[in-house]
């Protein structure tokens, strides 16, 4: 399914210099920032975007076309029809001027995204969505689809398989820190183009530090609807890691200038939060009392995990600290 806007070749958007003078977003042409493969910039987009509200995902990668990287470019379409059984429910919605999806837009130009122009790549029946930007039609339409492929297979069995079956894709996904050949399963958290793998086990098999879960709400979440982000991190106490949750308060602490709004809202029976209790279900998290701790001044939400209720906030508070620092300069 296509849809086309404007004229998406020549001129698309006015001159990149024009435009770097203009907002600082034209940045250096794709094939002159280096590295082995093309980039992958995470958008993240509010609750209230028609796209969260029709029930896709609230992050999307996008990656812009560069002939550099031809090889990469070239099994686009062979790599999504592994991962989407009808490819005619993959619409393709082009924006030439930055002006059909302002939420888009709006998400691209705060991740830092290439400012060129652009198209909407969607799965409905995934609930994912992704981004191609380029010059032409074409050009957009296949970095779309190699999107959109990174969008379905990051989080599943099938990423490893897919980065040893096309080498080039492998590359893409190891250079983004999203996997490795291997396989190893890896969660994400995506704020201003950051991507956090899951943290695993050691050589031994014994964990380095307690596990870190990313639950994923859908658009009609009351949080969501509240200006929170749809994807928090959960974290279970675990007395084996006393020196990391120990400083937990002072952490997050150094995020946070009034811990006076930061709330606790403990659910010992998973009834009181649905949407949340939902969400850390289908993520795999940790079958226990949990609490949810907000800050709405950052828009961020996470979850502590355990028995007690000051264990649940103890580990809330180290769960908020990371949803506040990562994607920030702080984290490092």
């Amino acid at each position: 399914k296509r849809r086309k806007t404007g004229g998406g070749g020549k001129g698309c958007l006015g001159d990149p210099e024009e435009l770097e003078q203009e907002d600082g977003l034209g940045g250096a042409p794709p094939g002159q920032r280096g590295g082995t493969a093309p980039a992958i910039t995470w958008a993240m987009l509010t609750g209230d975007s028609p796209l969260v509200q029709e029930g896709l995902s609230a992050d999307g990668p996008a990656i812009s076309h560069d002939k550099t990287f031809q090889a990469t470019f070239s099994n686009a379409h062979n790599i999504l029809s592994e991962l989407v059984s009808d490819m005619s429910e993959v619409a393709f919605n082009h924006d030439a001027e930055w002006k059909e999806y302002p939420d888009v837009a709006e998400a691209l130009r705060a991740a830092g995204a290439e400012r060129n122009c652009h198209c909407l790549v969607t799965c409905p029946s995934q609930g994912k969505w992704a981004v191609g930007i380029g010059s032409g039609w074409k050009a957009r339409e296949t970095a779309g689809k190699l999107a959109l492929a990174v969008a379905l297979a990051v989080g599943t069995e099938r990423l490893g398989e897919l980065m040893m079956t096309y080498p080039e894709f492998g590359d893409l996904c190891s250079s983004a820190g999203l996997g490795d050949a291997a396989g190893l399963a890896q969660t994400k958290q995506t704020i201003g183009g950051a991507v956090v793998p899951a943290i695993t086990a050691g050589p031994a098999g014994g964990a380095m530090a307690p596990a870190i879960t990313w639950a994923m709400l859908t658009g009609d979440s009351p949080l969501v609807q509240e200006g929170l982000s749809a994807d928090g991190p959960a974290i279970s106490h675990d007395k084996t890691f006393q020196a990391t949750f120990s400083n937990a308060h002072n952490i997050l602490s150094e995020l946070v200038t009034d811990m006076s709004e930061v709330a606790f809202n403990h659910d010992t029976e998973w009834k009181a939060h649905p949407d949340v209790a939902e969400a850390l279900r289908a993520a795999g998290a940790e079958r226990n009392c949990y609490c949810v701790v907000t800050c709405p001044s950052q828009g961020k939400w996470a979850v502590g995990i355990g028995s007690g209720w000051k264990a649940r906030e103890t580990a809330g508070k180290l769960a908020l600290a990371v949803a506040l620092a990562v994607g920030t300069e702080r984290l490092g």
